[in-house]
Parts: structure tokens; C-alpha cells; sequence
């Protein structure tokens, strides 16, 4: 049998290494959290907890055969790479810690010196240890802890929203979590930068007194060319003589000026299409648009009213939910054909997400306890799965029959990233329930 860079991986993600750990030069090592399987680009292992020489390091891992094959495969000059807090190998040919792109270095970690015999006899081991699931899903009373997971996360959230509110417009507020939940995982970062740098005053200032179409494109304009997301402003240049993508070009010139976002800031790569940060910010114009009469915060919280009167959680969907339109509908970004049948500009899922994460949580901070917005995100069914939720479910072994409200997804979510994550088994709280 050949030994692979998966079974490496899988040796690793396993915790199948344990001991008394050194680094190739040396350092003590010690393994609180391998990380999570990364199914998307960049290294192969996220959120992992290392100490090494005694300081306690959060970040990624990236798996080879050896550790040359770092800057064969050219992450020194990948900047994707700048997380990575330990490179495992199976065989260490240069002597040296992993060099990174922006300048700073990462240990290694050799695996052969751990691991007699051959590779045969190693992956047999490995299969023989496999490690089960923790158990701790199979208990009783898994649903009940979970929700009371997810009753902690969402007060997290709104504790966040309440500080924000000490010193900051609650409109504005708003429209920054808006953005940031609109950024997905990789783009959250410059979608707040781009909301605090260009906020919601300017934008419904440069559109009042204008019709509807009028204002989504004065909106659209100002937000892709802030963001520095317009064909002009992009290395690759202008996208032909698109009529729409001219008036963009226009009203931007006339209206905006520099990009307060520089396009490196934006991670497109394996960015599914629909999340593009270009088609979501075409979808934060057109939201933005649509309450500029009442303004955002007064017409969310009219629908956030009516969903609370009819104990209709999904309705807040609606509220946010925004269809393809004109040239978005046949495109992903500018120059990118779309497939028929695109989801929206922000379709129901994202806009359940939103809902959960931002619209509830803010008027729980907003509004007070007795708004009945608790019971809302009580009731709210059950979103779809991500990455985190689905490697809870294997990891506790649980079915998905207790995982039917959003609550208990972010109980999955609050257990992962408090304990899980962190090594804090013997703290877990669905064995030590508080």
C-alpha cells in the first residue's frame, strides 16, 4: 500500500498521533483540537488548538507528504495560507519551519517518528482506532441542552447588538448586521468594512427623492463601487459596453469616488456563484431600496411586529427575500453568465439566516425581552445544514431527529466553537449539563 496525503490527513484528524509531541525543532507539542475537515479551498484542517512551547496557538493546519511540497504547491505565496499555525507531514526533508506569505512562520510536525512499521500495518492500526463518535448525543435530554446552547448563543448575539446600540444609530446597527450575514463565512469582514465605511445615511441621502429603479441603481452604484467591485475598478478591467454596467459606471463617477474596499480584500475563490459578493450586494441595494420610504429599521420591525402577532416566524423571510432582477437575472457577477433557475438575489435560506442571526437577535436588544421575539426564535424551523452543524452531528453521533428548530442547530454551533473546538471535553456540558 502507498501511503497518501488523506491518510496522512486522516491520521492526523484523528488524534491517531498522541504522546509526547516535538515539532522538527524541537518544541513540545501539544494537540487540544486537531481543527475540522475543510471541504472548501485553502488548508485542510480550521480551528485547530495547538500549544506549542507552551503558548496556546488557534488556527489552521495544512497536511503533505513532506514538507517541501509547501512551496511546490506554492502556499508561501498564498496569502489563503497566512493561518496556518502548524504544517503536519509525514516526512520532514527540509529542516526548517513553514515559511508564509506574509512573512511569518509556522512549526512542523513529522508524523513517521510517531509511527513504526509499515504502511500496511500503520493504516490497519489507524482502522482498528478509528474513533467513534463522543457518545455525548446519545444521552438523554440532548434536545433540551441543546436548546439551552442555542438560548445562550442568540443572547451572545443580542448582547452584541445591545453594545452596538450604546453608541451607534440603531438603523445603522441593523444595516451593519444586515451586510456582515450577507458576506457568507468569507466575505463577512469587508461587508461590515464596507457598511461602517459607507453608512446607511449616505446611501438613503443619495437616493431620496428619486423613483424606485432610480435609487436601487444610485445604491447599487455607490455599494459596488465602494466595495471596489465594479468592472473598472477591477484588474481584469471593463466587461464590454453593457448598457447597465455603463450606468453603473456613470453614476458611480458622479456620485462616489474612491473605493473604501480594496478589491484584494475579497475572497472570490470557490465562492459559490449565487454568493458572489457582487450579486449580494446587487441584492443589499434592492433591499435597502425597497424601505427607503419607512426607512429599514421601521419597516423591519412592522414586519417583525406582524410575525410576532401571528407567532409566524417564516414570515420575517419575506421581509428580506429579494428575486432576481434585470441584468442580475442572467448574471453572477459582471461578465458571468447565470445558469436558469437561480435562487434569487438573496433567497429563502440566506434569508432564514438572517433572520435568525441578525433580524431576532437585534430586536430582542432593541425592544426588550417582552416583545415576544424569544418565542419567535423558539419556533423557527429548522434552517439548512453548514459545515459546522453537519460535522457536530457525526461527531456526537446523534440523528437528526433531535435538530428539528434552528435553536438546536445553534446550540450545535455554541457547543462547537465554546467547547469542542477548544479541547473542553471535560467541561462539555451535554455530560456536565450546568
Amino acid at each position: 500500500m502507498e501511503l497518501t496525503e488523506g491518510m496522512v490527513a486522516r491520521i492526523w484528524g484523528q488524534g491517531l498521533v498522541a504522546g509526547r509531541l516535538h515539532t522538527t525543532t524541537g518544541q513540545r507539542l501539544r494537540v487540544i483540537h486537531p481543527g475540522r475537515a475543510n471541504t472548501d479551498t485553502g488548508p485542510d484542517f480550521k480551528e485547530a488548538w495547538l500549544a506549542v512551547a507552551g503558548r496556546r496557538l488557534r488556527g489552521d493546519v495544512e497536511v503533505h507528504l513532506r514538507s517541501s511540497q509547501w512551496r511546490s504547491h506554492g502556499h508561501h505565496k498564498d496569502r489563503t495560507y497566512n493561518g496556518v499555525v502548524l504544517q503536519v507531514v509525514w516526512q520532514d526533508d527540509i529542516r526548517g519551519p513553514t515559511q508564509l506569505q506574509d512573512g511569518g512562520q509556522a512549526p512542523v510536525l513529522a508524523l513517521e517518528p510517531y509511527l513504526g512499521g509499515s504502511v500496511d500495518e500503520i493504516w490497519r492500526r489507524a482502522a482498528a482506532q478509528r474513533r467513534a463518535p463522543c457518545g455525548a448525543g446519545r444521552g438523554e435530554g440532548l434536545g433540551a441542552r441543546l436548546d439551552q446552547l442555542g438560548r445562550k448563543r442568540f443572547l451572545a448575539k443580542a448582547r452584541r447588538f445591545k453594545a452596538g446600540l450604546s453608541h451607534t444609530r440603531p438603523d445603522q446597527v441593523l444595516y451593519e448586521g444586515i451586510m456582515e450575514a450577507l458576506g457568507y463565512a468569507k466575505n463577512q469582514g469587508p461587508f461590515l468594512g464596507l457598511a461602517q465605511r459607507l453608512p446607511l445615511d449616505r446611501l438613503e441621502a443619495a437616493s431620496q427623492g428619486l423613483g424606485h429603479q432610480e435609487a436601487v441603481l444610485v445604491v447599487e452604484a455607490l455599494l459596488l463601487g465602494g466595495a471596489g467591485l465594479l468592472p473598472s475598478q477591477r484588474r481584469t478591467g471593463p466587461q464590454g459596453d453593457d448598457p447597465f454596467v455603463a450606468r453603473l459606471e456613470g453614476l458611480w463617477r458622479a456620485r462616489g469616488g474612491d473605493a473604501v474596499v480594496e478589491e484584494g480584500a475579497w475572497c472570490l475563490l470557490r465562492v459559490r456563484p449565487e454568493n458572489l459578493p457582487s450579486r449580494r450586494l446587487a441584492a443589499a441595494a434592492r433591499l435597502l431600496a425597497r424601505y427607503r420610504g419607512q426607512g429599514l429599521l421601521a419597516g423591519i420591525s412592522q414586519w417583525v411586529g406582524e410575525a410576532v402577532a401571528k407567532a409566524s416566524p417564516r414570515a420575517l423571510e419575506e421581509a428580506l427575500r429579494v428575486e432576481d432582477q434585470g441584468y442580475w437575472a442572467n448574471h453572477y457577477d459582471f461578465g458571468l453568465p447565470a445558469r436558469p433557475r437561480s435562487p434569487g438575489l438573496l433567497g429563502r435560506g440566506r434569508a432564514a439566516e438572517i433572520a435568525v442571526n441578525v433580524i431576532l437577535p437585534f430586536f430582542w436588544a432593541f425592544s426588550g425581552p417582552a416583545s415576544g421575539i424569544m418565542s419567535l426564535y423558539e419556533g423557527y424551523p429548522k434552517l439548512g445544514d453548514n459545515h459546522i452543524t453537519r460535522y457536530m452531528m457525526a461527531r456526537l453521533g446523534a440523528d437528526g431527529s433531535a435538530m428539528g428548530s434552528a435553536q438546536r442547530q445553534q446550540g450545535l454551533i455554541q457547543l462547537y466553537k465554546a467547547f469542542c473546538r477548544r479541547g473542553g471535553c471535560s467541561r462539555c456540558p451535554l455530560v456536565r449539563p450546568s
